[in-house]
């Protein structure tokens, strides 16, 4: 099972497609360490890739990119993780 986190950020990049650590922080109203473990966790699980960025920013940025696989997981279960996050 995935964090909250984790579910979160991948139903953003289902609608992005691709965006930064930052960028997804503000889009949730989060603190980018935790969006940085759960990309971690999304990464492991091969839903995403990650790119790092060199942008000066204290908690280490970077460029995240979903994957067919996290594509076909959220088409699979979004319901499961819709139910899952409220």
């Amino acid at each position: 099972m995935m964090t909250n986190s984790a579910c979160e950020l991948l139903q953003v990049l289902n609608r992005w497609s691709t965006g930064s650590i930052h960028k997804f922080a503000e889009e949730l109203d989060t603190d980018p360490v935790d969006l940085l473990a759960a990309a971690h966790e999304l990464q492991v699980a091969e839903f995403v890739i990650s790119y790092p960025m060199k942008d000066g920013s204290p908690f280490g940025n970077a460029m995240l990119e979903i994957t067919q696989k996290g594509l076909d997981f959220i088409k699979t279960y979004v319901g499961q993780i819709n139910s899952e996050t409220k």
